[in-house]
């Protein structure tokens, strides 16, 4: 990274402040967050969540940051998975970092999986897709921003947009792994 871009990254214009993915999307990482979305294994989201925390104290930048804030499922996801997997890496991140959990973000409206799409209709499936629940919550905050999987970057986008909409104040967006 000559310029603090990974090269996905350099051409794409996110309005999150940066970035970061705690371990590579290398065995057994795909087999971990196959296992946490697909079958019913929570428990593992703990464990991200703790991974992703023991890096996070090495990395200043996360120090200003107040507030942790899981990527939203639609509940029809949801409730067909039984669980958010961002919410409990979030949860489990700002219990380590001794910061605070808001599950804030909600999604409007159902979208296709990400994972069906290619890259360029990634980018485009999330558009106006989420909102923030009470804006006074956000307002003036600087948030971390939790999902599981950084692939295109579009849904942090998206999230992160509404975040800014509902006046946070800085958003950084932060995963277990980058694919």
């Amino acid at each position: 990274m000559d310029d603090g871009s990974c090269k996905h990254c350099r051409d794409m214009d996110y309005c999150f402040d940066f970035c970061r993915s705690a371990m590579d999307y290398r065995a057994p990482m795909p087999d971990l967050i196959h296992a946490l979305k697909y079958r019913g294994m929570a428990t593992l989201g703990t464990y991200l969540g703790t991974k992703m925390a023991d890096y996070a104290k090495d990395y200043s930048a996360f120090d200003a940051y107040s507030l942790v804030v899981p990527v939203p499922l639609h509940p029809v996801r949801k409730r067909e998975r039984g669980y958010n997997q961002s919410a409990i890496i979030a949860q489990k991140l700002a219990r380590d970092l001794g910061k605070s959990y808001l599950d804030c973000v909600q999604r409007k409206r159902y979208t296709r999986s990400q994972t069906t799409l290619e890259r360029k209709a990634r980018l485009s499936n999330l558009s106006g897709a989420f909102r923030v629940k009470d804006k006074s919550a956000v307002k003036g905050k600087c948030v971390i921003l939790v999902d599981d999987v950084f692939t295109t970057g579009s849904t942090l986008n998206e999230v992160s947009r509404a975040l800014y909409e509902a006046g946070a104040d800085k958003v950084a967006g932060y995963t277990a792994t980058r694919a």
